[in-house]
């Protein structure tokens, strides 16, 4: 039994992965809101906060709706 105990505690852990498949991350998480008029809305209103200047609220805003895409698009527009 002590073998068994000294053998688990030797035997190294699997190795963590490195990077992200962040296409297979997208693709896992849908926009809650598939309607177009729901998108537009959603679009709108993460605008109207990031031109008053509240990038970290509209990121994740978007975030929480589950729009990844949008959420990167308002990352790439705060960070120029």
């Amino acid at each position: 039994m002590l073998a068994a105990i000294l053998l688990a505690a030797a035997t190294p852990a699997p190795p963590t992965p490195l990077w992200l498949d962040w296409t297979k991350l997208t693709r896992a998480a849908p926009a809650k809101d598939k309607s177009v008029a729901g998108a537009q809305a959603l679009g709108e209103r993460i605008g109207r906060m990031v031109a008053a200047g509240d990038c970290r609220g509209g990121e994740k805003l978007a975030l929480d709706a589950g729009d990844l895409r949008l959420a990167a698009a308002v990352r790439k527009y705060c960070n120029t």
